[in-house]
């Protein structure tokens, strides 16, 4: 590994879901879920799409806080050339969904942070899934700027793969040649 790796401890945070409903979803023969089209949900709203907010441009508007119990990993690049220092992870004890990363400058100075927002789904056999991604939130403290990747409208771009149900083999060198064709 590049990095060196450090377990820091539990803690409640409240995290961001876009949906305060759950969602359906498809499951599929091999174990993977989808969303079901046309799509139910809501895409995150930010702040500067409504000419009445008076936050922050890139501030989600729609989403719904819901506390989550994390583990506080901090991870540290091995290399000194490396262009960031200390990154702090807070991982969902359930899901392991990262929904939040703190990323400091070389300097030790808090730099970005990542949000992950996302919602809960649920296949037809009760198969669910509390982390399916809609979108990632990128905020610079330094630039005071921010920027939003919302996942496409495309179907099988929202694919879940249940790690607990993956082959070992499925992170081959060669599956993943075979993947990426």
């Amino acid at each position: 590994s590049n990095m060196r790796w450090k377990y820091v401890g539990e803690k409640t945070i409240l995290v961001s879901f876009t949906s305060p409903n759950m969602l359906p979803a498809q499951e599929l023969h091999d174990g993977r879920m989808t969303r079901v089209f046309p799509y139910s949900g809501t895409h995150p709203k930010l702040g500067y799409e409504d000419p009445k907010w008076k936050g922050a441009s890139w501030a989600p508007m729609n989403i719904t806080y819901v506390p989550r119990k994390v583990w506080v990993v901090e991870q540290m690049p091995k290399d000194p050339y490396y262009n960031w220092g200390l990154h702090v992870n807070y991982i969902d004890q359930e899901t392991y969904t990262i929904w939040y990363k703190e990323v400091c400058e070389q300097s030790g100075d808090s730099r970005i942070w990542v949000s992950s927002l996302m919602h809960y789904s649920e296949g037809s056999s009760g198969k669910n899934n509390a982390g399916d991604h809609d979108a990632q939130l990128y905020i610079d403290e330094k630039s005071h700027h921010a920027t939003c990747v919302s996942r496409s409208a495309h179907p099988e771009s929202f694919i879940y793969m249940p790690a607990s149900t993956l082959d070992p083999g499925f992170f081959s060198s060669n599956n993943f040649l075979l993947l990426s064709k």
